[in-house]
């Protein structure tokens, strides 16, 4: 099979190798889409040490089953399925995660998991469709976390594609105004088409001012930070009411400064 094979910061030829057979419980995936996280491009360059050479990326997928191991109940070949990237937990309370650290994902034409790890994916969404999936749990379980109420103002910090669907999934906890930030006109331009109240960008506006002038001098209910640089954390601290509350999605930088005065 072909793979994009990580081999060390900005180095990931394509190379055929032997394709991978699954054991017992395991399935064998045609990987049909795949998408690129945000962390596999940290990953590449080698700026977070999460993914160790040699090894396949690749965690937000879609594909068909082409065979499965020994004891297999759970799925069938030919199902199209959605697999989320977290293995099951060891006897020792440990769990992988494919595509991150050592365990080969789904930049190749065909990957394993565990039979619980696939989801079936509906006939009327597509396979390029299906790979989002993954990257909206994560926005979903962050705004489930964050308590929106109805009519609240929310500010996204970071309008990548986790910050753009965090904005979405704080709208459908029924927030009344959203505000995203970014330094992309590009990525301000599509949050504006998909419902951004107020976009700024971060390079001709001071970000904190303009969001307490849009408050009122109050300032948000909610703030979603999305990117994880020290720079966006205190941004989302400064722009939050008192009382508000703060949930951290991003995870760029290791070590992170928070001004608790």
């Amino acid at each position: 099979m072909r793979a994009l094979v990580y081999e060390g910061p900005y180095q990931m030829p394509l190379r055929n190798m032997p394709a991978p057979t699954p054991g017992p419980n395991e399935v064998l995936i045609e990987v049909k889409a795949v998408g690129i996280c945000g962390s596999d491009v940290h990953g590449y360059t080698g700026s977070t040490g999460r993914r160790t050479a040699p090894m396949i990326m690749g965690h937000e997928f879609s594909g068909v089953i082409s065979s499965v191991g020994a004891g297999v109940t759970l799925a069938k070949p030919g199902d199209a399925v959605v697999p989320t990237p977290m293995f099951p937990f060891n006897n020792i309370g440990q769990r992988k995660v494919l595509g991150v650290f050592s365990t080969n994902g789904a930049y190749a034409d065909q990957v394993v998991v565990h039979e619980s790890m696939v989801l079936p994916k509906p006939d009327h969404v597509t396979f390029q469709q299906a790979a989002m999936c993954e990257p909206l749990s994560i926005a979903m379980h962050a705004l489930s976390r964050t308590p929106v109420k109805q009519g609240d103002t929310v500010v996204v910090v970071g309008a990548g594609t986790i910050g753009m669907l965090a904005m979405l999934a704080a709208r459908l906890k029924g927030a009344g105004r959203v505000i995203m930030t970014d330094m992309s006109p590009h990525r301000l331009e599509m949050a504006e088409e998909m419902g951004a109240d107020l976009t700024i960008n971060i390079k001709e506006q001071d970000p904190v001012q303009t969001v307490i002038d849009y408050t009122n001098g109050v300032g948000v209910d909610c703030a979603v930070e999305a990117v994880g640089i020290t720079p966006a954390v205190q941004q989302a601290h400064k722009m939050t009411s008192n009382g508000g509350h703060i949930t951290w999605i991003g995870n760029s930088d290791k070590m992170i400064e928070v001004d608790m005065q």
